[in-house]
């Protein structure tokens, strides 16, 4: 399918001494800050996001992202600016994948707080003392005194 040229976007661009990627790559590393993408309607600008990673993407972002669009519906939006809200979106997504784990490994242990989890760990490394001391051992962990 032939692109149809959108005259307000290339003066829009030349104007400003802009260059077009032709290629909408995502990548992490930082790119020159005259680079564009031109697309051609809001579908294709959002698909874009939706397609390197994003689940839901709000008008908002969407906004910030772009630079300019058009009277015949071309969005102008800055490569940086774009592969950058990409980018901060997966490390999110990641650390957020990381508490999870996190929050699921306490949830196993039916831990729900840190004296909880404190007791937990008094419990697995100490012996229990005897109630009537025939057993003296013990571990006293924070003064890390041993006595048998």
């Amino acid at each position: 399918m032939m692109k149809k040229v959108d005259l307000e976007a290339e003066l829009f661009i030349k104007v400003l001494g802009l260059k077009e990627e032709k290629i909408k790559r995502y990548s992490e590393e930082e790119s020159d800050l005259s680079l564009v993408y031109l697309f051609n309607d809001y579908d294709e600008y959002k698909n874009y996001f939706v397609i390197h990673g994003f689940e839901e993407i709000t008008e908002d972002i969407l906004e910030l992202c772009e630079m300019k669009v058009t009277s015949n519906g071309t969005v102008i939006a800055l490569k940086r600016l774009c592969d950058s809200t990409i980018k901060k979106y997966r490390e999110k997504n990641h650390i957020d994948d990381d508490n999870k784990e996190i929050k699921d490994k306490c949830n196993s242990f039916k831990i729900k707080n840190t004296l909880s989890l404190y007791k937990r760990m008094e419990n697995d490394l100490a012996a229990q003392i005897n109630p009537s001391g025939i057993t003296r051992e013990r571990c006293i962990i924070r003064n890390k005194r041993y006595l048998r």
